[in-house]
């Protein structure tokens, strides 16, 4: 009826082959003979799994390994060139060029469809024809901006690039590196414009992305980072289980900066003295630190920051390729179980108790005060799949419950709905709490200089991308010849 209807326009066929629901669904025999039938009268069929017994499994995150369809599709399209000549579209959380050649090349499909790719870099295909893959910006497979299905109907836009969904109102950042002063020192917009040397304090996903921009627009960058590696909490979270993706941009940020010519100098740290000593704009990308404890800590109580444990797990795994002093001690973790406290309900203490579980072998107790362990992770498609596997690696959970007090062996819980007090055993605890800025810095130079990211206040990699580029974007308005160490103007949005 469709093809009667519109004779001449393209008709595809997106087909799920497994509803992973053999107990009610199709599965993957029977999704090959229904491609077969239906491929004579459709112009590609785009094989797909999942259906409305298993939604999260339409399109997962980073816990499932990418082209994870790769077998699925080989076999319908084996059943589909036995009937027709019809293309077979390869999907699957395919967001690697390479993968989709190879994909190609080994015969599972005709055509490959990269969804979120093409979000994270819109130029994916031109910078392919250029014969430059790795300038491609990757897809981290994070879910936390693209995600559809939700009932808050939110733009789809991407952590990687945050102008994706917003392209008619954000300032375009320049393709190629570009002088802000011609020779005679007027930039093609008439405005007279000098290069500026912009400081930018913190090599994380913010000052990465600042300090890009920046030289992107013409700029001389220097990025200045405490630590010996880049990547700030990005680098930490990457290290958690089925989070290592979250590197990928990192080490994209980083050379692209090196490939524009950024001033990138580790293990220096910057403090009011080096901001006065600057001529040139400041932009502060600082990160976060510890938040307020919400419990009593007994003497001789273990207590660490989640985001501690990822910071020392991602040093040793640097170590292990050459990245970092091999030196660096272990998590110190006490010996015994361990509770992890997750008041937020986000990936940091679910990823860290996986780790902790599946991973160093711990016994594990998640403590959460809802009802549900890891709510925020319903928004990346997370939530059913986090909880399957927690619980499918032993990790008790421990839900309504308030932490109280952290005593020498054990920490002390209270029912939310009964006030119920009791123990749980826990040689350390691990808290996953709320974090506050970095903001020492900014406190000790007058609170006068831009801040970007977890500096201003610990959110997600999303605003850390985008407040970076928007105060790398926001040099544009100083003036020329302007030397004040301490620009008001470059504040972000």
């Amino acid at each position: 009826s469709v093809r009667a209807a519109a004779p001449d326009l393209v008709l595809t066929l997106r087909l799920s082959c497994d509803e992973l629901a053999p107990w009610a669904g199709i599965v993957p025999d029977v999704g090959a003979r229904l491609a077969a039938d239906l491929a004579p009268i459709v112009d590609a069929v785009t094989v797909v799994r999942g259906s409305i017994f298993t939604v999260s499994a339409t399109r997962p995150d980073g816990h499932v390994e990418p082209g994870f369809n790769a077998a699925l599709c080989a076999q319908v399209r084996a059943a589909v060139v036995a009937a027709a000549s019809t293309p077979v579209v390869a999907q699957g959380s395919v967001v690697d060029p390479a993968m989709a050649e190879e994909l190609i090349e080994t015969g599972a499909c005709d055509l490959v469809e990269m969804t979120r790719a093409l979000i994270a870099d819109p130029d994916l295909a031109v910078k392919l024809t250029r014969g430059e893959p790795d300038r491609v910006r990757p897809c981290i497979l994070c879910n936390q901006a693209c995600q559809v299905r939700d009932n808050r109907n939110p733009i789809v836009s991407c952590v990687a690039e945050p102008s994706a969904g917003h392209e008619t109102q954000d300032m375009a950042i320049p393709a190629h590196p570009h002088a802000p002063a011609d020779g005679s020192g007027t930039s093609g917009s008439g405005d007279a414009r000098a290069p500026l040397h912009v400081l930018v304090v913190g090599g994380g996903p913010a000052g990465l992305e600042c300090a890009r921009v920046a030289a992107l627009s013409g700029h001389r960058v220097r990025l200045a980072e405490r630590c010996d590696h880049l990547g700030g909490a990005l680098r930490s979270a990457a290290s958690a289980a089925g989070r290592h993706r979250l590197s990928a941009l990192v080490d994209w940020l980083e050379t692209e900066c090196r490939h524009l010519g950024v001033d990138i100098a580790t293990g220096i740290d910057v403090g009011p003295a080096g901001v006065d000593a600057h001529d040139g704009p400041v932009v502060l990308c600082t990160g976060s630190l510890p938040g307020r404890q919400t419990y009593t800590v007994a003497a001789g109580a273990s207590v660490v920051p989640a985001a501690e444990i990822l910071a020392r797990h991602a040093h040793r795994r640097l170590a292990d390729t050459g990245l970092a002093d091999t030196g660096l001690a272990d998590t110190g973790l006490a010996d015994g179980p361990v509770a992890v406290w997750d008041p937020i309900g986000g990936p940091i203490g679910i990823s860290v108790a996986e780790e902790l579980r599946t991973v160093a072998g711990c016994d594990v107790t998640l403590l959460s005060p809802d009802l549900v362990v890891g709510d925020k992770l319903s928004l990346t498609g997370d939530l059913a799949p986090a909880n399957v596997r927690l619980q499918a690696a032993g990790v008790v959970l421990r839900k309504r419950a308030l932490l109280r007090r952290v005593e020498p062996g054990h920490v002390v819980v209270e029912d939310r709905f009964t006030g119920e007090q009791s123990t749980v055993a826990a040689a350390v605890l691990i808290d996953a709490g709320h974090r506050l800025p970095d903001d020492h810095l900014w406190q000790a130079t007058g609170q006068r200089l831009a801040r970007a990211g977890d500096a201003v206040a610990p959110r997600t990699v999303l605003e850390a991308v985008l407040e970076g580029r928007r105060a790398a974007q926001a040099l544009a308005n100083t003036a020329v010849g302007h030397r004040s160490r301490h620009p008001g103007v470059m504040r972000p949005a």
